[in-house]
């Protein structure tokens, strides 16, 4: 399952198209919206339309709960690969 990311979603529902050309290309594989991602669009609609339309898109999406210890694996990645990024970006 690929999950979508907070960035993705929004500049898709903005239509912008490197976007929704890289969501319809992965539409072949499962396509998974954490939960908290979904709290967060939730949070940045405007009036009852906006949320209406957020819902019909978001139906699209297996929305998946992680547990605790997914999420602190995730922060061990990101925390490895921002290591990785500044040490490389710093020459060393």
């Amino acid at each position: 399952m690929v999950l979508v990311d907070t960035d993705v979603v929004v500049d898709c529902l903005r239509g912008t198209t490197p976007s929704r050309e890289w969501l319809q290309r992965t539409s072949t594989e499962a396509l998974g919206l954490p939960g908290v991602v979904a709290m967060e669009l939730l949070i940045g609609c405007r009036n009852r339309a906006e949320i209406q339309h957020l819902q019909k898109f978001l139906n699209t999406f297996s929305i998946v709960w992680p547990d605790a210890s997914e999420f602190a694996r995730a922060y061990e990645l990101l925390a490895e690969h921002r290591i990785e990024t500044l040490l490389r970006d710093s020459g060393c």
